[in-house]
């Protein structure tokens, strides 16, 4: 073992690093099961062990043993069994946020969780208060936006503000703040949510509505309030799930989010839109970079472009993997080489983010491309599905696909090998999208967990999206892992500062290549000390 002389600079880093905690941990995570429902009991027990879960097969270690647990079954009135995919607005409120509520408030714990996990087979669409089935007609479901009677959610995201009386709230038209959407406090931030406090999370917000946008359609909490009426970023809990197609699959993509390692020489990212200028410009009609008149001060920007801009810019990434297209039309779709098509843009390389619009792309895809482009490119472990599709996370519980709107599923994307998505249940209108341009510097190139990464990309609350996969991955990548050991840790700075090292493939190696590694260790060493914790 070699001796190494540390700089003043790297011992002033190792200071700030060994201070600058705020991430999310095992011991803020929440896991929430029914054992009434087979599926959702053997997900639970795979991932926090058998220790935690019992009844289950019994000797399961358990991905992340250190999680929280608790029993839908073990909950007055809580739960639905046996587990349908729908439930109404009413049953949300009897059956699980008010259990759930209830629990977290009698234990002590509602200040001190920070991410809710589902489990397969829990319910993950929340019908309509006045129109059952409405989120499934777009058409009709565009009317009642903007009407401002949209209701229909996803039970994931309407649990992030789980302590919000969202369906009694005073709102100008409809009666309530279910009806349309929240802004959610911490889209586009780029710290660890741990550094928010959550003193106020059980105070009741005082919404208002988004200036110039009319009521009753985007909510948020004015800055001018008290501090405890007002939404900030430690005042909701991030939802994930483990879901799929079925058990086998769940605990695969749980298996392939431990330590998520990128090979930045050969680890592949498509970005497929259609009919585009190319330019990351004001909003337009591209479906990327579409936002509602008047703004909806959702926007963050022309997404597509953006996310190629910066993956150019940081460097890390091999550029021609980099794989970005403009074009519309059933020629220019791209697909991967393990399920032909016949036609298309194949590429192979094993990738970790898929954003494309799917059977939304401009002038058509290949065949029968729509529902199955995911299933035939190569996936690395870690990699993401964030699309531009409007029910891609509609499948979950076997609830299949929209008549007549046969999209890709973020359920058989986890099946052919990914690992994490964002998907939304009912129409989501494009303006609401997770934003890749985000999500890749958060989670890809950055040092966010999953879960922060994810709803550091989406918009906004009490809407349609689901937040599939292991919140607690932490992505890593091998330009960074200069001693070449498979994870990156203060070695690893320590080898950059006596060798530097071009990590941004510029022509030098410069302080921008250190603050790129100094900022990857921050993640890197944070997630090896806790791996460490458990061993």
């Amino acid at each position: 073992m070699r001796v190494r002389a540390v700089g003043a600079a790297v011992a002033a880093w190792c200071a700030v690093a060994a201070s600058a905690s705020g991430q999310l941990t095992e011991s803020q995570v929440l896991v929430v099961y029914d054992s009434r429902v087979p599926d959702s009991l053997a997900v639970a027990e795979y991932y926090a062990g058998s220790a935690k879960v019992p009844g289950g097969a019994g000797g399961v270690v358990g991905a992340r043993p250190r999680v929280m647990v608790v029993n839908l079954a073990n909950l007055p009135g809580a739960g639905v069994a046996p587990a349908v995919p729908d439930i109404t607005y009413t049953q949300f409120i009897n059956q699980f946020r008010d259990p759930l509520r209830n629990y977290l408030v009698s234990n002590n714990l509602a200040e001190s969780v920070r991410c809710i996990v589902l489990t397969k087979g829990i319910p993950h669409r929340v019908q309509d208060i006045t129109t059952a089935g409405l989120g499934d007609d777009p058409g009709s479901a565009g009317t009642a936006l903007g009407a401002r009677m949209l209701t229909y959610c996803s039970v994931d995201s309407e649990l992030t503000l789980l302590h919000q009386n969202l369906s009694t709230g005073t709102g100008s038209q409809v009666g309530t703040f279910a009806a349309g959407l929240v802004r959610n406090p911490y889209h586009r931030i780029t710290q660890p949510i741990g550094g928010y406090p959550m003193r106020y999370i059980r105070s009741a917000k005082s919404f208002v509505d988004a200036v110039g946008f009319g009521n009753g359609v985007i909510w948020s909490a004015a800055s001018s309030l008290n501090q405890s009426q007002r939404l900030t970023p430690g005042d909701f809990y991030m939802v994930c799930r483990l879901d799929g197609n079925s058990v086998s699959d769940v605990k695969a993509s749980i298996d392939r989010a431990q330590g998520p390692y990128f090979n930045t020489e050969t680890a592949g990212i498509v970005l497929d839109e259609g009919a585009s200028n190319g330019v990351a410009d004001i909003p337009n009609s591209e479906l990327d970079n579409s936002d509602t008149s008047p703004p909806s001060g959702l926007w963050a920007g022309d997404d597509y472009e953006l996310t190629r801009d910066g993956l150019l810019a940081d460097g890390r990434f091999a550029p021609g993997n980099v794989r970005y297209n403009a074009a519309g039309g059933a020629a220019n779709f791209i697909v991967g080489p393990l399920v032909s098509f016949g036609g298309g843009i194949v590429f192979g390389a094993p990738l970790v983010l898929i954003a494309s619009e799917g059977a939304n792309h401009v002038g058509g895809v290949p065949g029968t491309a729509g529902t199955q482009y995911a299933t035939s490119f190569n996936y690395a472990p870690g990699a993401v599905f964030n699309t531009i599709e409007s029910y891609n996370g509609r499948a979950l519980g076997g609830l299949g696909q929209v008549p007549g709107i046969p999209q890709q599923q973020a359920a058989d994307f986890i099946q052919a090998g990914g690992t994490f998505a964002i998907g939304h249940v009912w129409e989501p209108f494009a303006f609401t999208l997770a934003d890749n341009a985000v999500l890749v510097p958060a989670f890809h190139l950055g040092r966010l967990t999953w879960a922060e990464a994810a709803y550091s990309a989406i918009p906004c609350l009490s809407w349609q999206h689901v937040v599939l996969g292991d919140p607690l991955a932490r992505a890593q990548r091998s330009r960074d892992d200069r001693d070449s050991d498979g994870q990156v840790t203060i070695d690893d700075l320590y080898y950059w500062s006596e060798s530097p090292f071009d990590l941004n493939r510029s022509g030098a190696a410069n302080g921008v290549d250190r603050g790129l590694m100094e900022d990857s260790l921050r993640g890197g060493e944070g997630a090896v000390l806790q791996g460490s914790q458990r061993n």
